[in-house]
C-alpha cells in the first residue's frame, strides 16, 4: 500500500451525542417545510474486495416537481465521528461535546457529564442526608457566543429542585440571566426547552442547584444542557472526518410525488474499515443534509481456537457464523439451565424436547464445536421441583451432583456405561466441553434480584458437590467457580477463607478463577466503582478498576500461583442508565479487554453478542436486536486478529499522562497499540516506517512520529523500524515493574494494625504490599488482654450502616461519645496513623494518649481522612472523643 498521511479533525461541528443517529442514518434541513424524503440504503456491512453498498434515496410529497442538488462525499471514518445535525429550528447545539464541570462543596467531582449527550444519566455527589445546600455546574463553550436557546434533559428530576443560571465571558465574573433565577426543575423529566428573553453573550454558564436554603441529601444535576444561538451561522456543509475517497455532484428533476434512487457505488474493491457518507441536497433555496456509517468485514485470517484469549458471551448458536468470522475462540453458554433440560426428578433431556422452552442444548453445542469455537458453560438454576424458585438454592443442594454429572458425562471426553446416565439416549463422551463454570454471580443475594437468594455458605457447599460430580465425570475437565460480581478480594477471598469440615477450601476445588466486571459509563482507565454490583470498589477514589486487576493477580499468586484467571463477564452496554453510546462502546471495548490481559488475566468473554435495549445490560451487544452490527463487532474483531497470540502486554513509559501505549508480544511479532483516554492526544514516540491500522480494520503504511494523533479508538502499529525506540521503552517499563515489586515486597513485611468498624461479618481490606483485610471491630468489642484492642472501660455505643455509600470501609461504623475510648496495644516503632471517624455534629476532635511525645488533639473536619505520623512507645495507644462521633476504619502501619 501507498504512505498516507495520517490525521484527526477538530470537534468543531463533530459531536459525540450524534454517534447513534448517524449509525441508522440522520436529516435535517434549514426549514421544515421543504423538507425532501431523504435515506440511505444498501448492504451494511460489506465484504472486503466489494463495491461501497450504497444509495441515495430521495422522496418528493410535494404537489409540484422539484429540482435537486446533491453533493455526496465518502470518507474514511478511524474514529467514528459524527456531526451533530443542527436543530430545525434553532441550529447547532454548541454545548455538545464542550467542557463542563461538576462541583460540590468547592470541589470537582466530575467532568463533562452535562456535556457528553448522555440523556440517561446526570452528574451526582454523595448521598448523605441533609448534608448539602447546593451544588453548582459549568460549561465552557470554547468561543463567546450570542446564545439564544437553552434546553435540558432530566433522567432523575426528583432529586433537584430549583436552578439559577448566570453567564460570564471570562469565566471568573458570572452574572445572573434575566427570567432564569429559581427555576423550578422539580419532577420536570425528559426534554424541556429553557426561553430566553434576548439573547445572552456569553463563553460560560453556571448552573446552581439548590432548595432555597433547605438541606439536601445528594446534589444530583441534570442529563444534557443544549446550547443554541440560531440558525444565522449554519452552512448546512458536510463535515470532514477523514481521508476523502469520492465526491461527486448531481442535479436532479423529481416529478411530484416520486422518487429517486442514486447510487452511490463510485467506489470499487473496498478494503476493511469505516466509511462516512453524507450528502447535502439543495432544493428552492434549502439544504438538507443525510449521513450514514457503512462497514467493511475484515478479511477470516483468524482460525477460533483453545489458545484464543478472546470470548463473547451467548446464549445460542444464531451467531455462530459470526463469531467464527470475528476469530474469538470462546463463548460462555448461557443457557446450560438447569429447568431447560431436566423437567423432572430423575430426567435429563439435551435434546430440545422439554417444555416450554424446546430448548436445543446438542444442537448448539455441536454447531459451535464444529465451528472451532470451545465452550465455558455455566450450571445455573434450580428446577422448580427442587425449591422456591431458579435463582434460589436447590432445596436439596446434594442434588446438584446429578445435574453436574450429567451434563460433564455427556459432553466430556469420557464415555460411560447406560446405566449411569439419565438420558433416553444414553449419549456420554461427546467431547464438546472440557471448562464448567458453577453458578453465576452467587455474590449477589439481594432477594428481589439476586443469582443466589440463600446463604452464601450453600453456595460454597454445593460448588464443592457439583465440583466432585465434575471431576467424577471427566477428570481432565477444568472447573470454575461461579464468576464473581465483582473482581474485588470480598468476595474472592471467600474461596480461601470458607473452610469445610474437613479443612479445605472452595479453592482447593478451582481450577479456574472466574470474575466479572464492568466500568459503565466511565473509561477503563478513570474508573473505581464497578456498576455490576455499586458496592464494589471505591466511589471516593482509593482503588481503581487497574488496582483491582493487579491486587487479584497478586491474590492468585500468594494463594494459588499458576491458576488461570478468567473475566467471563465484561462490557459496555450501548444505551441506558449503564450505557452511552455505540460510538462509546466500540471504542472502550478493545481498551478495556487489553487493560485485564496486560494486567494478567488469561481470558476475556464479552457480554454479549446481541443487545440494544436501553436497559441495565441490555444494550452490551455487539449486535443489535435487529441482528445487525454495532460498531463494537468491527473494534473487537479487529482487536482479536491484532492481537492473536498474544502473551505479554507491557504498557510503555509516555510524557503524557492521557496517552497509552502498550507494547505486545505476539508470537514473533511486536505489536504497539496506542489511544488517548479522553479526547485527543498525540504518540509522542517516533516509530519510523510502518502500517498503522485503525479501530475498524484499516491498515495503512505511515510515517510514525511523535505527532501521530490519537483518539479514543485503539490504533495497532506493526512492521515499524523504530525497534530500539521501543526496546528502550520497553526495558524501562520493565524496569518500574521491578522497583513497584520490590516495594510491595518490603511493605508486604510491615507490621500493620488495620480495623474496620461496625460490622462483625464484613471488613475492608488495605493494600500495604499484598491486600490485606481489616479486623472487625463492632461495639461489643471491648478491650482485652488477650486481643490486644477494643473499646474502654466500656462498649461503643451503637452499630450503624449507610447501605448507599459506595466504599465498603466508610459503609459500616461505630459511634464513640465522651467516656469511651478505642484502646490499641501495638509493638513500639515508628507508624503511619490513617483513620475516618465522623463527628455527629459536623465538627469535633480527637485526642490521642500513650504516644511518644504526649498526648496530641486533631481537629475531625467533617468527612476527611485523617493521616499521621506517630511513634509508639510502650503505652497502649488510646483513642478519645468529646462528642459523638462515627468511627469507620483505623490502620496503624509500621513506617
Amino acid at each position: 500500500m501507498g504512505m498516507c498521511e495520517w490525521r484527526l479533525f477538530s470537534r468543531s461541528g463533530l459531536a459525540l451525542a450524534a454517534a447513534m443517529a448517524c449509525m441508522s442514518g440522520e436529516v435535517c434541513a434549514a426549514d421544515a417545510q421543504q423538507l425532501l424524503g431523504l435515506e440511505l440504503k444498501g448492504t451494511n456491512p460489506t465484504e472486503p474486495g466489494a463495491p461501497l453498498s450504497a444509495e441515495l434515496v430521495l422522496s418528493n410529497t410535494a404537489d409540484g416537481a422539484r429540482e435537486v442538488v446533491v453533493n455526496v462525499s465518502v470518507q474514511r471514518d478511524s474514529a467514528l465521528y459524527s456531526y451533530a445535525l443542527p436543530d430545525l429550528k434553532w441550529g447547532t447545539d454548541h454545548a455538545a461535546g464542550a467542557l463542563s464541570w461538576t462541583e460540590v462543596e468547592g470541589k470537582k467531582i466530575e467532568a463533562r457529564a452535562l456535556t457528553d449527550g448522555d440523556h440517561s444519566t446526570s452528574a451526582k455527589s454523595i448521598y448523605e442526608p441533609g448534608r448539602f445546600t447546593e451544588g453548582a455546574q459549568f460549561i465552557d463553550l470554547g468561543v463567546e457566543r450570542k446564545i439564544a436557546h437553552l434546553r435540558f434533559t432530566a433522567d432523575d428530576a426528583h432529586r433537584y429542585f430549583k436552578v439559577d443560571i448566570s453567564a460570564s465571558t471570562d469565566g471568573q465574573n458570572y452574572r445572573p440571566i434575566d427570567g432564569l433565577q429559581g427555576l423550578n426543575w422539580h419532577n420536570k423529566w425528559g426534554t424541556n426547552d429553557v426561553p430566553l428573553a434576548a439573547p445572552v453573550q456569553a463563553r460560560y454558564l453556571k448552573l446552581r442547584y439548590h432548595n432555597d436554603g433547605k438541606t439536601l441529601d445528594v446534589i444530583r444535576t441534570v442529563a444534557t444542557l443544549s446550547v443554541y444561538d440560531g440558525l444565522e451561522d449554519e452552512t448546512w456543509a458536510i463535515p470532514s472526518v477523514g481521508k476523502t475517497l469520492a465526491s461527486f455532484r448531481e442535479e436532479k428533476r423529481i416529478p411530484a410525488g416520486e422518487s429517486l434512487t442514486i447510487p452511490l457505488s463510485r467506489l470499487e474493491a473496498l478494503t476493511p474499515g469505516s466509511y462516512y457518507v453524507a450528502a447535502r441536497v439543495e432544493s428552492d433555496g434549502k439544504a438538507q443534509l443525510v449521513q450514514k456509517h457503512y462497514f467493511v468485514r475484515p478479511p477470516e485470517t483468524v482460525k477460533p481456537s483453545p489458545e484464543s484469549r478472546f470470548g463473547l458471551n451467548a446464549g445460542g448458536s444464531d451467531f455462530t457464523d459470526e463469531h467464527r468470522r470475528m476469530g474469538i475462540g470462546w463463548i460462555r453458554f448461557e443457557n446450560m439451565k438447569w429447568p431447560f433440560l431436566s423437567p423432572a426428578p430423575g430426567v435429563y433431556k439435551y435434546d430440545g424436547t422439554v417444555e416450554p422452552w424446546k430448548f436445543n442444548i446438542d444442537k448448539v453445542l455441536k454447531k459451535n464445536v464444529d465451528a472451532g469455537i470451545s465452550i465455558v458453560p455455566y450450571l445455573f438454576m434450580s428446577p422448580t421441583y427442587l425449591g422456591k424458585g431458579w435463582t434460589h438454592p436447590p432445596s436439596d443442594l446434594t442434588k446438584f451432583d446429578e445435574f453436574a454429572f450429567q451434563t460433564a458425562a455427556r459432553y466430556g471426553s469420557v464415555k460411560h456405561p447406560p446405566e449411569v446416565l439419565k438420558t433416553d439416549d444414553k449419549l456420554s463422551g461427546l467431547g464438546y466441553i472440557h471448562v464448567y463454570e458453577l453458578w453465576n454471580e452467587p455474590n449477589l443475594d439481594h432477594p428481589d434480584w439476586g443469582h443466589w437468594k440463600g446463604p452464601i455458605a450453600d453456595y460454597y457447599k454445593m460448588f464443592r458437590i457439583g465440583a466432585a460430580a465434575i471431576k467424577r465425570a471427566d477428570p481432565s475437565a477444568l472447573v470454575c467457580n461461579g464468576g464473581y460480581a465483582g473482581m474485588g478480594l470480598d468476595p474472592v477471598d471467600q474461596l480461601r477463607a470458607f473452610k469445610y469440615e474437613d479443612g479445605k477450601s472452595p479453592l482447593d476445588f478451582v481450577d479456574v478463577l472466574s470474575v466479572h466486571h464492568y466500568t459503565g459509563k466511565t473509561a477503563p482507565e478513570l474508573a473505581t466503582v464497578n456498576t455490576n454490583i455499586d458496592r464494589e470498589g471505591n466511589a471516593n477514589g482509593r482503588r481503581s478498576f487497574e488496582d483491582d486487576l493487579r491486587t487479584l493477580v497478586n491474590w492468585r499468586d500468594e494463594h494459588k500461583p499458576g491458576m488461570p484467571i478468567w473475566m467471563t463477564e465484561t462490557g459496555y452496554d450501548s444505551a441506558g442508565l449503564a450505557g452511552s453510546s455505540e460510538r462509546i462502546q466500540a471504542a472502550w471495548l478493545p481498551r478495556d479487554v487489553m487493560l485485564m490481559l496486560a494486567a494478567g488475566v488469561d481470558k476475556v468473554m464479552v457480554y454479549r453478542e446481541r443487545g440494544s435495549k436501553p436497559e441495565l445490560w441490555g444494550g452490551a451487544g455487539v449486535f443489535r436486536e435487529d441482528n445487525s452490527y454495532k460498531p463494537s463487532w468491527f473494534t473487537y474483531a479487529t482487536l482479536v486478529r491484532q492481537l492473536h497470540g498474544a502473551t505479554e502486554g507491557k504498557r510503555l513509559p509516555n510524557p503524557d499522562p492521557n496517552v497509552r501505549v502498550y507494547r505486545w508480544q505476539c508470537g514473533d511479532r511486536v505489536v504497539i497499540v496506542a489511544w488517548a483516554v479522553e479526547g485527543e492526544g498525540k504518540l509522542g514516540v517516533n516509530l519510523g516506517s510502518g502500517t498503522v491500522t485503525d479501530s475498524f480494520g484499516d491498515g495503512q503504511q505511515a510515517e510514525i512520529g511523535e505527532d501521530l494523533p490519537l483518539s479514543i479508538f485503539p490504533v495497532y502499529i506493526t512492521n515499524f523500524t523504530g525497534a530500539a525506540t521501543v526496546d528502550s521503552l520497553y526495558a524501562q517499563a520493565r524496569e518500574q515493574e521491578q522497583v513497584a515489586n520490590d516495594l510491595r515486597q518490603r511493605q508486604s513485611r510491615l507490621r500493620a494494625y488495620l480495623f474496620d468498624f461496625g460490622n462483625a461479618e464484613k471488613s475492608g481490606s488495605v493494600e500495604i504490599g499484598n491486600e490485606r483485610f481489616c479486623t472487625p471491630v463492632v461495639a461489643s468489642h471491648t478491650w482485652s488482654e488477650e486481643r490486644g484492642y477494643g473499646f474502654y472501660p466500656k462498649p461503643g455505643m451503637q452499630d450503624e450502616t449507610h447501605g448507599w455509600v459506595a466504599d465498603k470501609m466508610d459503609r459500616d461504623f461505630t459511634r464513640m461519645g465522651p467516656g469511651i475510648s478505642f484502646r490499641l496495644r501495638a509493638e513500639p516503632g515508628k507508624y503511619r496513623l490513617c483513620f475516618r471517624a465522623v463527628p455527629f455534629n459536623k465538627a469535633g476532635e480527637m485526642t490521642i494518649r500513650g504516644a511518644a511525645g504526649g498526648m496530641r488533639t486533631i481537629q475531625l473536619p467533617p468527612r476527611d481522612i485523617i493521616e499521621m505520623d506517630i511513634d509508639v512507645g510502650n503505652e497502649d495507644l488510646l483513642f478519645d472523643v468529646k462528642q459523638y462521633t462515627d468511627l469507620a476504619w483505623l490502620t496503624l502501619v509500621e513506617k
